[in-house]
């Protein structure tokens, strides 16, 4: 036996009977004392170009190749749509699978264009035969990183790719030194295999040791903490894995090619001197006949270089380049109408905008993720979030994504009120406030409201921000409700009765099931209280005697100011000072001039103010970097101090780091690049790096004294001697890194221009500053 006890209909709700008469010839239905309805309880929706639509998300799980899958999808999708409607509209938001496979193929062709270069550049410097077996280093020990790579689940994408093309330069140098060295001893008039076993004596040790300098300098990455950290980790694995690969390339397989393709090279009759050489061999005369003002003059450039890069800009992280950005919508006391309408407010603003190509809206929270900066937002009534798409042909006629959104926020500022609304840009960082953020902190809250909002209005006096406000809470005023505990106790009630019919009346209960024709409903109960009036009319029962009475007879409601929020920082309230910055302003400026002109002669005792924007987190990886430098420098000095065995001869040497900085500050400002975390990384990487051009001058150097020549004819000879491997070494580390350098991505340009430039810089120096130190450090020995 089966009986249908469900409600189907919402008829079937209204005619449920709630009482009647004692007769029982008349009753009370639901529907005489209430409004049946139904309610959507999802309130968040999404619109596309100002249409309702849905949104279809899907994620990619670890390990698998997203451009593969990608392809898949979309031609499900494709199927899919052949199968609806005409007049649905279908947009693709967001297909990352397209622009990762644009990305890497990008940074594959670098890839190839560097390693091209690389062989060319090689192949002018020592010959066709040489360069074939030196270049069989570069396919092997890049197929010994991919190895190394898939063992260790380090995915192929853009940061892996760079750092491939920053090692590249970095691994023939290993085989450019065996490979002179075996060179000159044949050309002495040794036999192949006494020249090979020479060679590989002479060399192991000193490229052992630059081999290991490098490696060290990459190393310090993995200890860096924070953001950095974790956008660099894969750096150093790339780049050392290839280093070791290339070491063990140069020491066990370029002999054994040599001694099958190398041949004596024959002397040229009529050779005209190199004229790049005859340039360094003036300049290290120079040098050697004027020391001390060489030495001046080589640390006076690098006072110039310092200065210069004081003009340029500093940025933690880089934009993106992708034509996107995004705009949040919030505001204290808006329900969800309020906020969809000031969202249709800004819909009108951008579709008159031709900047904007499409627009994906959030009504009441944000969006599914589309980047990896982007902060979540969590569902709520009084926010919303907008993703555009720009429009490109549009987009290059304002310069940028930057000027793209000062512009849209200052048009949207004139015309749409109501609401905090904040257009920003996609940036390669975790997610943060903004470029210039304050915490004021204490123990008052009206004080703390009072002080941000006085530094507010100075902010905004500042030249360069924008969108300037904080973030403190507006008091709210609710209804207190206040129990009399003597009159409750007269009536014989608890104050549970009344907490628990109050939150019942309010917020409603749920009495039943409604199922309809797809889903089922809970069915809610609350009471229809839209006045005070009405609040006090509420009717109270008890649960421990027959009493009725109403709310008001046993309370009394006041309308009282609260604050329905209260941030806390190390234990006390605060409440933020946000801004932007505008292109081509620098936060750290805006800051400087900002604390100099107001906050500095602000009465601010009591409160505790935190700098925390983007110039706290670069003074924080600066710290850092510093104190990985410091342990990488200690490093490289003990290891060079083991091979020389002399305390001074590696000072001599690491004069090699300061002079690369002179590079990388004339890099920056000639290509009028901001100083950001990956260029700062790029100057700690380059310290291993320039001294490996001073260990094999020096062990030359020391080889000819000990040979009998002089001091200053040690040093001319030993540039001569090692002038072709330091050059094709150094051009082609360089002229590996100028494919990164010409794609312009934010994020591997400026580390390549800081060690391209540095690089460059160091070898032209090194020298003729590191031979001019050991003749002006050794000839006051031998005067002594």
């Amino acid at each position: 036996m089966t009986s249908d006890g469900l409600f189907t209909s919402l008829s079937d709700i209204e005619n449920t009977v709630i009482g009647g008469a004692d007769d029982s010839l008349s009753f009370v239905k639901l529907k005489d004392v209430a409004n049946v309805y139904v309610e959507n309880t999802s309130d968040k929706h999404y619109e596309q170009d100002g249409k309702g639509c849905i949104l279809l998300v899907g994620k990619f799980d670890d390990g698998v190749n997203a451009v593969n899958v990608g392809k898949d999808v979309r031609s499900q999708i494709n199927t899919i749509k052949k199968q609806l409607p005409e007049n649905l509209d279908f947009h693709e938001v967001m297909y990352a699978p397209e622009a990762i496979s644009e990305n890497i193929n990008g940074f594959i062709l670098n890839l190839i264009e560097s390693v091209l270069l690389i062989m060319v550049v090689v192949l002018i410097g020592v010959g066709i035969r040489n360069a074939l077996v030196i270049s069989t280093a570069l396919p092997i020990s890049v197929l010994v990183t991919f190895t190394v790579m898939y063992l260790l689940n380090i995915e192929f994408q853009f940061i892996s790719i760079a750092a491939l093309i920053i090692s590249l330069g970095i691994l023939v140098d290993n085989a450019v030194v065996i490979s002179e060295a075996i060179q000159q001893r044949m050309n002495a008039g040794q036999e192949k295999e006494e020249a090979i076993a020479g060679g590989v004596k002479e060399t192991w040790l000193p490229v052992l040791t630059s081999t290991l300098t490098t490696i060290v300098t990459f190393s310090i990455i993995y200890f860096i903490p924070g953001t950095i950290g974790k956008v660099a980790g894969t750096i150093p694995t790339v780049v050392i894995t290839s280093l070791i690969a290339s070491y063990i390339m140069a020491m066990c397989g370029i002999p054994v090619l040599a001694y099958f393709f190398f041949k004596p090279e024959k002397e040229k009759e009529n050779k005209k001197p190199n004229p790049v050489h005859g340039f360094f061999d003036r300049l290290l005369g120079i040098g050697l006949r004027y020391p001390k003002r060489t030495l001046v003059f080589s640390f006076a450039t690098l006072g110039v270089a310092a200065l210069l890069v004081t003009q340029l800009g500093m940025q933690f992280f880089p934009y993106s380049s992708k034509p996107v950005i995004y705009l949040d919508v919030s505001g204290e006391t808006m329900n969800l109408d309020a906020t969809e309408k000031v969202i249709d407010q800004v819909e009108d603003v951008l579709k008159e905008d031709e900047l904007v190509a499409h627009y994906t809206t959030a009504i009441g929270g944000g969006l599914p993720s589309f980047f990896i900066s982007v902060p979540s937002m969590n569902d709520a009534d009084n926010a919303g979030r907008i993703m555009l798409e720009l429009d490109e042909d549009a987009l290059k006629k304002v310069g940028s994504t930057e000027k793209a959104a000062k512009q849209l926020q200052e048009e949207i500022n004139e015309q749409v009120t109501g609401a905090s609304i904040e257009v920003k840009c996609l940036e390669y960082s975790l997610p943060a406030d903004d470029k210039i953020v304050y915490t004021v902190s204490g123990d008052d809250l009206d004080e703390i409201n009072a002080f941000a909002a006085q530094m507010v209005e100075d902010l905004s006096q500042i030249e360069g921000t924008m969108n300037v406000r904080d973030t403190s809470v507006n008091a709210q005023y609710e209804y207190k409700v206040n129990l009399d505990s003597e009159r409750l106790s007269s009536y014989g009630l608890l104050k549970y009765d009344v907490v628990k019919q109050l939150n019942t009346s309010l917020m409603g209960a749920t009495a039943s099931t409604y199922t309809g024709a797809e889903d089922e409903m809970d069915i809610v109960v609350r009471a229809k209280v839209d006045s005070l009036e009405q609040l006090k009319n509420l009717p109270i029962s008890g649960s421990v005697s027959d009493t009725h009475v109403l709310l008001g007879q046993v309370a009394d409601i006041t309308l009282e100011p609260t604050i329905p929020l209260i941030n806390h920082y190390n234990g006390k309230r605060y409440v933020k000072v946000l801004s932007g910055v505008q292109s081509g302003y620098v936060s750290g400026t805006i800051e400087s001039n900002f604390e100099k002109q107001y906050l500095d002669k602000m009465d601010s005792e009591g409160l505790t103010i935190v700098e925390q924007g983007e110039m706290s987190n670069m003074m924080t990886l600066v710290g850092n970097l510093i104190k990985a430098a410091g342990v990488a420098i200690l490093i490289i000095y003990i290891i060079l101090l083991l091979q020389f065995k002399d305390f001074g001869k590696p000072l001599n040497i690491l004069t090699s780091i300061p002079l690369s900085l002179i590079g990388c500050c004339f890099g920056l400002w000639i290509l009028n690049m901001n100083i950001q975390a990956m260029a700062l990384l790029g100057i700690v990487a380059l310290f291993g790096i320039v001294v490996n051009n001073g260990i094999l001058l020096i062990e030359v150097i020391d080889e000819k004294r000990r040979n009998g020549e002089s001091v200053r004819e040690a040093c001319r000879s030993a540039v001569a001697a090692r002038f072709r491997p330091i050059m094709i070494s150094s051009v082609t580390t360089c002229i590996g890194l100028v494919p990164l350098i010409v794609s312009q991505d934010p994020m591997s340009a400026p580390m390549a221009v800081t060690l391209l430039f540095g690089l460059l810089f160091s070898t032209i120096l090194t020298m003729v500053v590191v031979p001019t130190i050991y003749y002006l450090r050794e000839s006051k020995k031998e005067t002594e």
